[in-house]
């Protein structure tokens, strides 16, 4: 399932368990651009909620998928993450499969 950039990003903001306010603010667009953007994902990855979105996005990223999580090699993306209201960051390992939808 392919996702816009701006989709991802709201996606990425999502998974850290901000509100569509928080990601709004953190983007620099309107909630109601925030809700579309939701309504797009949860469309294209055929669930009903954010919590069907975060464990569907989740689930493609567990470790066990990986066949070495601790070797950039067998990931063709590394992705950084900030979070500016929790002040966390966070690296996400994007293996080739999934390049393009969670990323």
């Amino acid at each position: 399932m392919w996702v816009t950039i701006r989709e991802q990003d709201v996606l990425g903001l999502l998974l850290q368990g901000c509100t569509n306010k928080e990601i709004a603010r953190q983007l620099s667009i309107s909630d109601y651009t925030v809700r579309d953007h939701v309504s797009s994902l949860l469309r294209k990855n055929q669930v009903k909620t954010r919590a069907e979105l975060m464990a569907r996005c989740v689930s493609l990223l567990l470790p066990e998928k990986i066949p070495d999580p601790l070797h950039l090699s067998d990931c063709a993306a590394s992705q950084r993450i900030h979070n500016v209201s929790c002040h966390k960051t966070y690296f996400i390992k994007v293996p080739s499969a999934l390049l393009g939808w969670c990323s």
